[in-house]
C-alpha cells in the first residue's frame, strides 16, 4: 500500500479520496452483556470492554454527530473498498484485465479520507464519552473494520476461485457473480439497519427494555432481507451449483456474510449489544487475526491449518 504520514491528533495525511479503475472502531466497563446475533461473538476492536448497550446512548446532539461520523464513514470505507475488490476480482473471473495497484491506491485513499472525516468531525472530549482513548484510536478503528470487512467480504465470495481444484466452470461463474451481488446487498441492509439503530441509541434517551426491542427489530429485519436476497440469487444460481461451489447453502452463506456484517457495531460504536463474532479458522471467510481462511481441507495451498501464510 502507499505509504503515509501521521499528523495531529493521528490523522493521516496521504491522496484524495480514491477513485476505482476497475481494470485494477477508557472504558472501566460495568459488565459484558446484550443481545447478539447469531454466533457467540467477542469484543474485535482497539477500544476496551465495550459498554452494556443497556447503559450507552443518550449522549447529546454533538457527541451523536461524532458518533455518526464515525460509522458512516466505516460503512462506507468498507462497502467502497469491497467493490472494489468484487469488481477486480469478477473482471478477471470472466477473463478481463485487473490494475491491482490502481485497485489498492484506490482502496488506500478510502482510508485516509475517512480517518481525515472522523478528525475533522470528532473532538477528544467527544471520543472519549463514546469510550474510545482517542481520536487517533476512533480513526484507527474505522479503518480497522474498512479493511477487516473487505477482505472478509472477498475471501468467502471468490473461495472457489482462490481455493477451488479447477477454474470456475460457468454454472460456478455464475454462482460468484450472484453470490458478490447479494453480498454487496446484504452489507448495504445490515449497516443500514445498523447505523439507523444505534445512532438513534446515541441521540436519544430510550429504556433498557425499548433498546431491547429495537435491537430485536433490527436483527429481524436483516434476516428477512437475507431471506429475500436468497431467492433472489436461487434465481441466478440453483440451490445445487451453489452447494457445489461453496460448500454450503444460500441461506447458510448469507447469515455468514451478515453476522460478520455486525462487526460494524463492535467496531465503531463501543457498545455491548451488537458484537463482531469470534473468528473461526476453517469457514473459508478470512477474519480478524487471520491471513488466509482454505477451509482447513486442503494441504500445501500456502495457508496453514492456523489460518496464516506459510
Amino acid at each position: 500500500m502507499t505509504s503515509h504520514s501521521v499528523g495531529a491528533r493521528g490523522r493521516i495525511h496521504g491522496p484524495g479520496r480514491g477513485r476505482f479503475f476497475p481494470s485494477s472502531r477508557l472504558a472501566a466497563a460495568l459488565v459484558l452483556a446484550g443481545v447478539v446475533l447469531l454466533l457467540a461473538p467477542r469484543a474485535v476492536s482497539a477500544h476496551g470492554v465495550p459498554t452494556p448497550l443497556d447503559y450507552w446512548g443518550a449522549f447529546g446532539r454533538r457527541v451523536a454527530r461524532c458518533q455518526r461520523v464515525i460509522a458512516r464513514n466505516a460503512a462506507v470505507c468498507a462497502l467502497r473498498s469491497w467493490n472494489i475488490r468484487s469488481d477486480c476480482q469478477l473482471a478477471m473471473l470472466h477473463g478481463a484485465p485487473c490494475d491491482s495497484d490502481a485497485a489498492t491506491a484506490a482502496i488506500e485513499s478510502l482510508h485516509t479520507a475517512a480517518i481525515n472525516s472522523v478528525g475533522a468531525a470528532c473532538s477528544e472530549q467527544q471520543v472519549a464519552t463514546l469510550v474510545f482513548l482517542g481520536t487517533y484510536e476512533a480513526e484507527s478503528d474505522v479503518v480497522t473494520f474498512c479493511r477487516e470487512l473487505a477482505a472478509a467480504a472477498e475471501s468467502v465470495v471468490f473461495f472457489p476461485v482462490t481455493y477451488g481444484p479447477a477454474p470456475p466452470s460457468p454454472a460456478a461463474q455464475g454462482c460468484i457473480d450472484a453470490a458478490a451481488q447479494a453480498t454487496t446487498s446484504l452489507l448495504h441492509t445490515g449497516f443500514e439497519s445498523r447505523q439507523r439503530l444505534l445512532d438513534r441509541i446515541a441521540l436519544e434517551s430510550y429504556s433498557p427494555a425499548d433498546k431491547r426491542a429495537m435491537l430485536a427489530e433490527s436483527t429481524a429485519a436483516i434476516a428477512q432481507a437475507a431471506t429475500a436476497l436468497g431467492a433472489q440469487l436461487t434465481q441466478s444460481c440453483a440451490p445445487s451449483d451453489f452447494t457445489t461451489t461453496y460448500g454450503q447453502g444460500v441461506q447458510s452463506f448469507l447469515a455468514q456474510v451478515a453476522t460478520r456484517a455486525d462487526c460494524l457495531a463492535g467496531q465503531a460504536y463501543a457498545q455491548g449489544g451488537i458484537l463482531c463474532p469470534a473468528s473461526v479458522c476453517g469457514n473459508r471467510m478470512q477474519e480478524h487475526g487471520e491471513e488466509c481462511d482454505d477451509g482447513n481441507q486442503i494441504d500445501g495451498d500456502g495457508c496453514s491449518a492456523q489460518c496464516l501464510r506459510d
